[in-house]
């Protein structure tokens, strides 16, 4: 009896630690954005940091992302695959500094330069179906934030 016990309790523990360990591989939900942080400000070489976000509403004022991340100069890139149905749609952004956004293969907002945040919209076509999305952001200097949707 206490051989079998401790299988079970053995097995018990194992399956314990497997959940736990599937629950730190990363696994993003639906509407999750995967994160790529750089210590630079141009998205060169491998990311400093990775994780999941559930939004793109950040303002780090004058500090940064993570404790590896500088403060100045960093860059950020954000993907995640969303459905849309065919037609226009209205991009609406806050960045200081610099953000692109593409929907697919197509560049629907390109205002890569030093900027203040202040709400900017843009209307882009969108085909219908699953589409990757992604956002690509600067810092350079001062204050630091970020904000994207989409309706």
């Amino acid at each position: 009896m206490n051989k079998r016990r401790g299988r079970v309790i053995f097995g018990v523990l194992a399956m314990v630690a497997l959940l736990a360990a599937a629950g730190q591989t990363g696994v993003a939900a639906a509407d999750e954005w995967y994160a790529e942080y750089f210590s630079n400000a141009t998205l060169s070489g491998g990311p400093a940091v990775t994780r999941y976000e559930s939004a793109l509403s950040f303002n780090w004022g004058a500090g940064s992302p993570h404790s590896s991340i500088p403060v100045d100069n960093f860059s950020a890139r954000f993907t995640r695959d969303a459905w849309f149905e065919g037609g226009t749609y209205r991009f609406s952004y806050a960045s200081d500094d610099g953000l692109r956004i593409w929907v697919g293969d197509t560049l629907v907002v390109d205002d890569w330069r030093e900027r203040a945040a202040a709400w900017t919209t843009v209307d882009a076509s969108v085909p219908s179906g699953t589409q990757k999305v992604r956002v690509e952001y600067f810092e350079h200097g001062g204050s630091a934030a970020v904000q994207v949707g989409w309706e």
